[in-house]
């Protein structure tokens, strides 16, 4: 693919950043999310932050990557959030 058909280089140093700001974030959030939650599980706590924080990682990486499937990975998680609330707390907010 050419330099002028890729919006994603476009432009002095490209737009790579698009991708890889939200993508580091992204990654940052999750190996955030994943220690507290492996330090959680030790306290005998949920196991939700662990595997949450690993797919926000693994959805960091995709996205810096530029693979589409990240918004896939990041709808699980989301879904995976929803159901682990309703779990915990049920419909009563």
């Amino acid at each position: 693919m050419d330099k002028l058909s890729d919006p994603g280089e476009r432009g002095p140093g490209g737009r790579r950043f698009v991708f890889w700001l939200p993508g580091a974030l992204m990654v940052l959030a999750g190996l955030w999310l994943a220690m507290r939650g492996a330090q959680l599980i030790s306290l005998g706590g949920s196991w939700y932050y662990l595997i949450a924080g690993a797919g926000l990682v693994v959805a960091g990486v995709l996205n810096i990557l530029r693979k589409p499937v990240a918004m896939l990975v990041m709808a699980l998680v989301t879904l995976g959030t929803v159901a682990w609330a309703f779990w915990e707390a049920g419909a009563n907010y």
